[in-house]
């Protein structure tokens, strides 16, 4: 559902301007905001999992059991869904004093959704961040001082742990800090048109930045990880063979169709020039 919303906010940036009615943007609004912070906080679980898989070796199967995933899962899906149903529940498309509609960028920002931004920031955000940033360092910390790996081997473990630090900093930081900035002076009412004027290119260009991070994660395990190349390489391989076949098969078909047709066109000549010749024998 997710990757529906985003042709609505390309739109909707490029015209700045809201033209999806206020049922969309709730709906919109609602995937958008509870997709950013499940991602969030499942790559933080990634995270605390490979913790303790690589930290605590021996303890691992006891902790890291089926159920214990599921009730986690669990979890994180009812404070997420929970906490954003609020979306739902209200009109968040306003007009502007430029005459063009708004949907969930109201300037100032109401007090609820300020303290719901806090709640975001501090509990769904900044702890999940604390989390995943302790965890691959310590797994970083534990792989160098390994014996058992190959020195390119933690090279490429390092590099992953590094870049998915770095992938998830950068799309998820700028954007609740500048979140912050502008629930902070909201809520406390010493917001202006020009605090908000140069919040608000920051707070797009942040946005944006988001929805990066679906995209690039995949991408670095597919580069970093051997198994998933092999995997990959498997399937275009599969993909190319099927394409030849049917190529092949095709060709064939159209071979036969000719062939076929030509020995029909033949065929009605042969029986053209005996009847020709029949038509010829004196009686």
């Amino acid at each position: 559902m997710y990757i529906f919303t985003l042709p609505v906010w390309i739109a909707y940036t490029a015209k700045d301007d809201w033209l999806f009615g206020a049922l969309t943007c709730k709906i919109v609004g609602f995937f958008f905001n509870a997709n950013l912070y499940t991602t969030i906080a499942f790559l933080s679980c990634i995270a605390v999992d490979r913790f303790v898989a690589t930290v605590f070796p021996f303890r691992a199967r006891a902790l890291r059991t089926m159920r214990g995933a599921i009730i986690i899962c669990g979890v994180v899906w009812l404070i997420i869904l929970g906490s954003h149903s609020v979306f739902l529940a209200r009109d968040e498309l306003f007009n502007s004093s430029q005459n063009v509609k708004l949907c969930y960028e109201k300037y100032p920002m109401e007090q609820w959704m300020a303290r719901l931004n806090y709640f975001r920031i501090f509990v769904v955000f900044l702890i999940p961040l604390v989390l995943l940033v302790v965890s691959y360092c310590s797994v970083v910390h534990v792989v160098h001082r390994s014996h058992g790996l190959e020195k390119e081997q933690k090279r490429k473990i390092i590099g992953l742990l590094l870049t998915t630090m770095a992938i998830f900093v950068i799309c998820f930081l700028p954007y609740h800090i500048v979140l912050f900035i502008r629930s902070y002076v909201s809520d406390r009412n010493i917001c202006t048109c020009n605090i908000e004027l140069k919040v608000r290119p920051a707070y797009r260009i942040t946005f944006s930045l988001t929805s990066l991070s679906s995209a690039l994660d995949p991408f670095i395990n597919i580069f970093v990880s051997e198994s998933i190349k092999q995997d990959l390489l498997k399937e275009v391989r599969a993909v190319w063979s099927g394409f030849r076949s049917l190529r092949h098969a095709r060709s064939s078909i159209r071979r036969t169709s000719r062939n076929d047709g030509y020995n029909t066109v033949t065929h009605h000549l042969e029986d053209d020039h005996l009847l020709e010749k029949k038509e010829e024998t004196p009686l």
